[in-house]
């Protein structure tokens, strides 16, 4: 029982964090955008495909940020 608690908490904070990613990058407030990616750290959460896209996307308009960014996230794979 306690490991599928432990799944919707992480569950639970992935999709609290995706949604305030997308809204901060909505609002052009991308260094925010990266911090509440970077706060999943702290709740020992790792991010999925759904909140690093979003941060992603929510750097779209500086694409030199998205793509260090995106090397971050993914060890510079392309």
């Amino acid at each position: 029982m306690q490991a599928e608690e432990e799944e919707e908490r992480v569950l639970r904070t992935l999709q609290q964090c995706t949604r305030r990613i997308r809204e901060l990058g909505d609002r052009g407030r991308v260094k925010d955008a990266i911090q509440e990616l970077a706060n999943l750290s702290k709740k020992n959460v790792q991010p999925d495909t759904y909140a690093a896209t979003a941060l992603v996307r929510a750097c779209c308009k500086d694409m030199e940020l998205a793509q260090s960014v995106f090397d971050e996230l993914f060890g510079g794979w392309s």
